[in-house]
């Protein structure tokens, strides 16, 4: 589970990151609508929080497969 969380914060954070860097170059380019970058940076953190879970989930079933039944 806290591989789970783990990964997912990394993938938020990271996406956050990319959606700011993003945005930052988009209102360089003339976007000043801040509702737009807004969604614009919500929309790369939901972004990474998937494929935080994603990466997540393929590791998970490798665990999985350790655990015997008694």
């Amino acid at each position: 589970m806290k591989k789970i969380l783990l990964s997912m914060g990394g993938g938020v954070v990271v996406g956050l990151m990319v959606g700011t860097l993003i945005t930052q170059m988009g209102w360089l380019n003339g976007i000043t609508d801040s509702a737009l970058i807004y969604h614009m940076a919500l929309a790369w953190g939901i972004v990474g929080l998937w494929m935080g879970v994603v990466l997540t989930a393929g590791e998970g079933h490798e665990d999985e497969e350790d655990i015997q039944p008694v």
